[in-house]
């Protein structure tokens, strides 16, 4: 049996931002060019009804996403949760949510909205959040320490996600984060390998491999 090359989940799950092609942030890995391929949905009002016709479409989730603030997280307005729990309550809807480090009354908010899970980026380090992520007050711990209290709500209520690969944090330091997360046992983790076609690309995909064969080891099942 010939294996797949690529997932693709649209049309059947989309992705959603609530602040259209506009981000504060600016990361060095996004610039916003992942956010014009998001279906816009900047008032409640318009997620409701992007969301509404999504189900009678026969779609089975969303993800909610959209640019960040300067201080790294998802704009998302008390208005929009309404309209997610309204939604939930009325379809059967999948929604996850792009969060970034949000507080824990909002991480409250959203469980009581009844959102399946939060896609929580856990950073590989230090570095990478100062130099790719222009967040200059945070550190890798923060992220941990909010996972850390997600996961005490439900165990698949957060999915972290780790790039490896990424030229401003090393194989040492991806490891070490992948150790702490695992620490927190999560259901699922999401690994972002980043690869790009440059001289020494094999000694790149060689460190890949290796987070890869190291993360199997340690995430059993």
């Amino acid at each position: 049996m010939s294996k797949p090359l690529a997932f693709i989940p649209e049309p059947k799950y989309i992705p959603v931002s609530i602040t259209g092609a506009k981000c504060e942030l600016n990361c060095l890995n996004c610039r916003g060019r992942y956010l014009k391929t998001m279906i816009p949905a900047k008032t409640p009002k318009r997620l409701k009804e992007v969301l509404l016709r999504h189900w009678l479409r026969g779609g089975y989730g969303a993800l909610i996403s959209g640019g960040f603030t300067r201080k790294g997280v998802l704009p998302i307005s008390k208005e929009f949760i309404e309209v997610i729990k309204y939604v939930k309550k009325e379809t059967n809807l999948l929604i996850s949510i792009h969060t970034g480090l949000i507080s824990k009354e909002l991480i409250l908010e959203l469980y009581s909205a009844d959102i399946d899970f939060i896609d929580f980026e856990v950073p590989p380090s230090n570095n990478f959040l100062r130099k790719v992520k222009n967040l200059m007050d945070h550190d890798v711990n923060m992220y941990i320490k909010t996972l850390q209290y997600m996961l005490t709500l439900r165990k698949d209520f957060a999915i972290p996600h780790i790039i490896i690969g990424n030229k401003y944090s090393t194989s040492n330091e991806e490891l070490r984060v992948l150790e702490e997360i695992s620490n927190l046992n999560p259901c699922m983790v999401t690994v972002l390998a980043e690869i790009h076609m440059h001289k020494g690309i094999e000694d790149l995909v060689t460190r890949v491999i290796n987070s890869l064969k190291h993360l199997r080891s340690i995430f059993r099942g």
